[in-house]
């Protein structure tokens, strides 16, 4: 099973997004997405930090990381990097914006191009 449908098969209760779209992720399963990707052998490459409500999707532009520039460094050194300089990014952005914040997320994984996770028709 490809990453992003385990992704959204293991945490769709708690992320919104409608197919084929962005999936935004609450920040409780956030924080526990960097070691799912561990666990996986993927790497966050980035990470977009949302306020979702009545009104709207907004994007925090405080709450945007890129991690790309280290994608040419050989993956074992990279994707712990990755990984943990996105936790730590999902843990100060929860502390500055409380816990109604919501992430989406763009990954890597060895041998394929960048995804950003959406949901797949063909999961």
């Amino acid at each position: 099973m490809k990453f992003e449908c385990w992704l959204l098969e293991k945490y769709r209760s708690d992320a919104i997004g409608e197919p084929g779209r962005e999936i935004y992720f609450t920040s409780a399963v956030s924080l526990k997405i960097p070691a799912d990707c561990d666990a996986n052998d993927v790497a966050i490459i980035g990470v977009d930090t949302f306020t979702i409500d009545q009104g709207g999707t907004y994007l925090h532009m405080d709450g945007i990381a890129d991690y790309s520039s280290a994608v040419g460094d050989p993956w074992d050194a990279m994707r712990p990097l990755c990984n943990r300089s996105a936790r730590s990014m999902i843990e100060d952005m929860c502390a500055q914006k409380g816990p109604d914040t919501w992430f989406s997320f763009v990954f890597v994984e060895p041998g394929r191009p960048r995804l950003r996770l959406v949901y797949s028709r063909r999961c």
